[in-house]
């Protein structure tokens, strides 16, 4: 699903990435970035934007300046953690470093496009599902897990999924 970030998105992930990585690095905390030929804040703008593509998605409330570092999970969809994971590589696969990695209760990918303001939120997986499915992943230059784009399950399914439990919950 291609979302179109507006200005205002936009300003806000410029900011957002810009502080995280000055966190990050008073932190002393390690980007974890798979492609070496990008920069940090590259690599920190897209994985925002992805964030805010994906809230936008799912009409969810997201606040990126929280500080400190996450607990495995970027936002809630109710009381599910969503650990979203994002790429240049429009064809990219869904990577954990090792299945210790995947702590949230779900994965969602983004990935870039040619256009700087939209995001492609491709797909989802459980942990579970993931674990089940991923192989060692094909890229020399990454040494994890991978699932390949085919493999995620479409972003309906999250959304009823997400509408079931939540409404099982209020009652």
């Amino acid at each position: 699903m291609l979302v179109k970030l507006t200005k205002g998105q936009m300003a806000q992930a410029h900011q957002c990435a810009s502080a995280r990585g000055l966190i990050m690095r008073a932190a002393q905390i390690a980007n974890q970035q798979v492609d070496k030929t990008r920069s940090e804040a590259d690599v920190e703008l897209l994985g925002m934007k992805a964030e805010l593509a994906v809230s936008a998605v799912f009409g969810i409330a997201h606040q990126p300046m929280a500080i400190g570092v996450d607990i495995g999970a970027d936002l809630f969809l109710g009381d599910v953690g969503v650990d979203v994971k994002s790429t240049f590589h429009q064809n990219g696969q869904m990577l954990f470093r090792s299945p210790d990695h995947f702590k949230a209760d779900v994965c969602v990918l983004a990935t870039a496009t040619d256009d700087a303001d939209v995001i492609n939120v491709v797909g989802w997986l459980s942990r579970r599902e993931f674990l089940t499915v991923a192989r060692p992943s094909p890229n020399r230059k990454f040494t994890g897990i991978a699932v390949p784009q085919g493999q995620l399950r479409s972003l309906g399914t999250l959304w009823e999924g997400i509408t079931e439990r939540r409404l099982k919950n209020d009652r």
